[in-house]
């Protein structure tokens, strides 16, 4: 498959596209890999062919594009670009969620959810969860982990 799609760099070898293709090759063990150089791309053409190599399939860091792209251009090459407050213009917050509230995902090591989730069981049990301040919030979880880091501080 890597002679079909070979990871695509820049004279100075920095991978524009195939970055996961390149992850699960050194994950396989592989040594050696066909390359592509697009030494004839200007800085400009790069960026452009890191977007719309990845526009499909790629996961963003949404904060370093926000930060280092311009919008109206990712929006020319095919990117659904978010709005500035966050929120692209179709996208539906999940069930239950709306304005203002946020989702957030952390990742947490095993022994590290366990603690949490336990401390969030057992506040949902005590009187002082009754009456906290949920600002409208009716995600109990997300209300307990706010009693929690409240009592914390």
């Amino acid at each position: 498959m890597l002679k079909l799609r070979p990871i695509v760099v820049n004279n100075d070898m920095v991978v524009l596209g195939g970055n996961m293709r390149l992850k699960a090759a050194e994950a396989a063990g592989l040594t050696e890999i066909p390359i592509l150089k697009a030494s004839d791309l200007t800085p400009e053409q790069q960026r452009e062919f890191i977007i719309k190599d990845n526009v499909g399939f790629g996961e963003w860091d949404w904060e370093l594009i926000g930060l280092d792209w311009d919008s109206e251009v990712l929006s020319e090459w095919g990117m659904e670009v978010v709005s500035d407050t966050g929120w692209g213009e179709d996208f539906e917050l999940p069930d239950g969620d709306k304005e203002p509230f946020q989702q957030m995902t952390f990742t947490l090591a095993d022994e590290q959810a366990v603690i949490i989730q336990d401390a969030i069981k057992a506040i949902k049990q005590t009187d002082n969860y009754k009456e906290v301040e949920t600002f409208g919030n009716e995600n109990s979880n997300g209300n307990a982990l706010y009693l929690l880091i409240n009592e914390q501080g």
